[in-house]
């Protein structure tokens, strides 16, 4: 992993992206979008380009502890994008693996206090993309 904080408004998806792609964030598109049918297509667009694809877990859970709890369980050596809210406010993605968080691309590291929208928590799994054409 290399670490790339953000270099912009509303690009911490990116910033980890490009942290876990080990490229540095210039290189890697900003993602991000209010919509989020609108985000997704950017991400798959993306990660396709990469030979990637995106794998999304929900976590309907009040703690993100919980979540730290269930992923060290399930992938105690993975890295994954963790998505929550700052301050209850605004939606924030950092790189967690196991049960921490190990990188928070923000300039003032401000982590995850809470859930998003949906009431969930949301981890990303980058995963290699084999399938060609449908087959």
């Amino acid at each position: 992993m290399l670490p790339q904080k953000c270099i912009g408004t509303n690009d911490c998806f990116r910033a980890c992206l490009a942290s876990l792609l080990n490229k540095k964030i210039e290189d890697v598109p900003n993602v991000y979008s209010k919509s989020i049918e609108v985000m997704n297509n950017n991400i798959t667009s993306y990660l396709k380009s990469e030979n990637l694809s995106a794998m999304y877990m929900r976590f309907p859970c009040k703690r993100i502890l919980t979540v730290f709890s269930e992923m060290h369980d399930i992938l105690d050596n993975m890295y994954y994008i963790l998505i929550g809210k700052v301050n209850g406010l605004e939606d924030h993605a950092v790189i967690a693996c196991g049960n921490s968080i190990v990188f928070d691309p923000s300039l003032d590291d401000c982590g995850i206090d809470s859930r998003i929208e949906n009431g969930c928590y949301e981890v990303v799994f980058l995963i290699p993309s084999y399938c060609k054409n449908g087959s």
